[in-house]
């Protein structure tokens, strides 16, 4: 097969639109760099959401459920060519600027970041085979795992389609190996493609487009879900037509899966240039599986790779993404994302009630340790019958204790539980707005979920600017990441300096 990279991708998608004007260019993805600040506004079709059904809302009890432990682990970025030793300043200066470290090393003394490096480096093989092992041995009882993708190293320019399928193919034939007979639920990422950010229609057959891409992985999805036998009468996923990396999956207990693709409404997917409604047809279905599962009793988790409000996704997917959580709210009981490396949470509130949530996705930080992070993964509960998150712990590793002694495999330990973290009742919509509303009084409260966000890990030491705290709030509230109407309402209540400038600690 003929290898295509990015430079070939975005002349194809120039050369066979006319339509696509310099200042669409600048506005998508050239636009995070400053090139201009607002798209020209292409229309997109609005989402057809179903009326309200207040009969199929009511809640059904079912016998025989019980509480579930799911594993969420997320954001691996397994990296084969990883070398091992501190690096020179110099050398990290110049690979900082080349999507990742550790291509240098330093011979001398590889053992000193055997298990792996915080500095822009990503997964060695040694802290995967070691963590997978070690995460399935301390939870023999999880029932399903939770991948939210990006397998593969930020080393976008190393990889093609033959060497994402080589890296692609060693980790998840990890986890089938590891995680006997438990089934795992996987989302694509932006990093899983050949070419970084770029997802195509599934239509489009030439070698520029990614519906190669959709059938590599839904051949591994089949894999990882008949890893395990929960499903009642050899349930099967649900594929749409367009084959375009989402699915749902409806499970015996009555919670059903929707596994989203996000990565299509990504700020640097050139294929948008092409077709501004290009992701119209999965939130559409979206809406229907949701309708059906409304209709049919079931509760849902909605994976995705990238949070619904993240900053890197267009607004108008965020802005549909709501609209669509209001109108079913009753049915999604959690959400599930990776992307930031950040454990984190988003919450979701009525757009005709601003101080009522209604929604709330969870973060699972990440298992690279890039950029100054502990690597971690999430123990979730979910409560009997109900589905929705009871319990939340973080594990992680201290690498930098870890990497004291190469001999010695890492201990994941508890880092912490969100609930005994904050002093929370509990999980539940009201007690995560009352820790939202706590925050906007008390400045270190912020500064401990930013503890908690980042892991505990390097990044936790210095005091956060009055700017940072503003952006970590906002975070949380915000629809989406040009959408400051939540945030701007919270902010009025704090009682803490705001600060005047921008915040620029976060980025790493």
């Amino acid at each position: 097969m003929v290898q295509v990279n990015s430079k070939d991708s975005i002349l194809e998608i120039l050369k066979t639109n006319d339509h696509i004007t310099s200042h669409d260019v600048c506005a998508l993805p050239l636009g995070p760099i400053g090139c201009v600040q607002e798209p020209t506004g292409a229309s997109v079709d609005p989402v057809k959401l179903d009326e309200f059904n207040f009969k199929s809302t009511v809640s059904v009890a079912y016998n025989k459920t019980w509480p579930t432990k799911i594993l969420h682990i997320t954001d691996i970025h397994y990296d084969p060519k990883y070398l091992g030793g501190v690096e020179s300043e110099e050398v990290v200066k110049q690979c900082k600027k080349m999507f990742g470290c550790c291509r240098v090393g330093n011979t001398a003394k590889p053992d000193e970041t055997y298990w792996g490096n915080y500095n822009h480096c990503d997964t060695p093989k040694t802290l995967l085979e070691a963590s997978l092992k070690k995460i399935a041995e301390q939870h023999p009882d999880a029932k399903m795992v939770y991948l939210t993708g990006d397998l593969v190293r930020h080393h976008i320019t190393e990889l093609d389609f033959e060497t994402l399928k080589a890296d692609t193919d060693y980790v998840l034939g990890l986890f089938i190996e590891i995680f006997k007979d438990i089934p795992i639920v996987f989302a694509i990422g932006n990093h899983d493609t050949d070419v970084f950010g770029m997802f195509s229609s599934g239509s489009i057959s030439s070698n520029a487009g990614q519906s190669k891409i959709y059938k590599y992985y839904q051949g591994w999805t089949e894999k990882l879900w008949n890893n395990g036998k929960i499903t009642r009468k050899l349930r099967e996923i649900e594929w749409p037509q367009s084959g375009e990396g989402y699915y749902s999956i409806p499970t015996k207990e009555r919670l059903r899966l929707i596994v989203l693709n996000s990565n299509v409404a990504y700020m640097y997917n050139w294929w948008l240039l092409a077709d501004p409604n290009l992701y119209n047809a999965q939130l559409q279905w979206l809406q229907d599986t949701l309708a059906r599962a409304e209709h049919e009793h079931q509760k849902v988790h909605i994976l995705s790779h990238i949070a619904p409000n993240h900053y890197s996704l267009l607004p108008m997917w965020s802005q549909q993404f709501q609209r669509i959580v209001e109108r079913y709210r009753n049915t999604i009981t959690a959400q599930f994302n990776g992307h930031s490396h950040l454990t984190e949470f988003a919450m979701f509130y009525d757009s005709q009630k601003p101080t009522e949530p209604i929604g709330v996705a969870w973060n699972g930080g990440s298992l690279t340790p890039h950029s100054f992070h502990n690597p971690n993964y999430h123990v979730v509960m979910l409560e009997s019958g109900k589905f929705s998150v009871s319990t939340l712990e973080t594990y992680t590793i201290d690498l930098g204790k870890a990497n004291k002694d190469s001999s010695k495999v890492p201990t994941w330990e508890l880092s912490s539980n969100i609930t005994e973290e904050f002093n929370l009742k509990d999980l539940s919509l009201k007690s995560l707005d009352e820790l939202v509303q706590r925050m906007t009084k008390n400045e270190s409260v912020v500064q401990q979920y930013w503890r908690y966000a980042v892991k505990k890990g390097p990044r936790s030491v210095p005091e956060l600017s009055g700017e940072c705290k503003v952006a970590l709030l906002c975070g949380i509230v915000s629809t989406h990441g040009k959408n400051k109407a939540n945030c701007e309402g919270l902010l009025k209540g704090t009682n803490w300096d705001q600060g005047t400038g921008i915040c620029t600690m976060l980025n790493y």
